[in-house]
């Protein structure tokens, strides 16, 4: 008899409303989330002893957290915070075995059972395995990276940017997905090409971005330093860029052309000249020895 007063002392019913809802979202896998139970219609003092949470899943029950003390079964995985009216239930490092799972809030004996699942809230899964074979090269970035987990598919650009944040290049990259070990995660490889156009010494200190909206979220996905300062400069250096060498080989090429035509003309009318001059003056040497020549007197 002692026991049941002890007992109905402890957990009476309170006539309370409990309702329980997701306080962080989206849910990010890997990240906190953060489940909140309010407590409503009190008929009196809001009596800590009395909260508690449980998770129900794979046809199994577990008393989560428990009491004013927030005693948890895993201290790793789960605290609770205790409010005026409210408590939480703050999961850590949230996995896929967090989700399909019947999570009840409970106050004395008025209790909320509602599952928490991929089709009942918005979940991402933001990838942390992130497989880079791209080819970085000065004029273009050729990319192949694949994230080994996540959902949902993904829709990805590529952005190229100076340090000060100037955009030089964007573009559109491909996505595709396969089946991962763990459903309904995705392996997503991506796949594509950003020109970097004209580059040079002011521009050549940039970063590689890959943007991707996952469910109407925006997602950095990665983000590299790209310098090719040193590679540009060792070909400027070396004269090996062409931009540097054909204008000056043309100019040159022009002006020997230009000076060997106008000595050529010069020596060909010179030598024309010099015929002229000479013939001329033969012409005038006869014509006086013709007039100097003595007439022959018939005796």
């Amino acid at each position: 008899m002692l026991l049941a007063i002890i007992f109905y002392l402890l957990f009476r019913i309170s006539n309370a409303e409990v309702t329980w809802n997701v306080s962080t979202r989206p849910i990010v896998l890997g990240k906190l989330v953060i489940l909140t139970c309010d407590v409503e219609k009190l008929s009196g003092k809001f009596e800590h002893k009395k909260l508690q949470w449980i998770g129900k899943g794979q046809g199994q029950s577990e008393f989560l957290c428990y009491g004013s003390s927030g005693l948890c079964s895993n201290d790793n995985k789960y605290k609770v915070t205790i409010r005026n009216s409210s408590f939480d239930l703050e999961i850590q490092n949230f996995n896929v075995r967090d989700l399909d799972v019947v999570y009840t809030c409970a106050y004395g004996y008025d209790t909320f059972p509602k599952m928490l699942s991929w089709n009942t809230e918005k979940v991402l899964c933001k990838s942390f395995n992130i497989i880079d074979e791209s080819d970085y090269r000065p004029e273009n970035t050729h990319f192949n990276i694949t994230l080994t987990e996540v959902y949902p598919k993904p829709f990805c650009s590529a952005t190229s940017k100076s340090r000060n944040g100037t955009v030089l290049s964007e573009s559109k990259v491909d996505v595709t997905t396969e089946n991962s070990l763990v459903f309904p995660l995705k392996k997503a490889i991506i796949s594509g090409d950003l020109q970097h156009g004209k580059v040079d010494l002011e521009n050549c200190d940039r970063q590689v971005f890959i943007y991707c909206c996952l469910s109407m979220t925006l997602v950095t996905v990665l983000q590299k330093s790209d310098n090719v300062c040193s590679s540009l400069q060792e070909t400027q250096d070396k004269g090996i860029n062409p931009s540097f060498i054909t204008a000056p080989i043309i100019v040159s090429g022009v002006c020997v052309l230009a000076i060997i035509m106008i000595i050529a003309i010069f020596v060909i009318r010179k030598g024309y000249l010099t015929t002229q001059q000479m013939r001329a003056s033969q012409l005038e040497e006869t014509k006086y020895l013709r007039t100097q020549e003595t007439p022959v007197i018939d005796m």
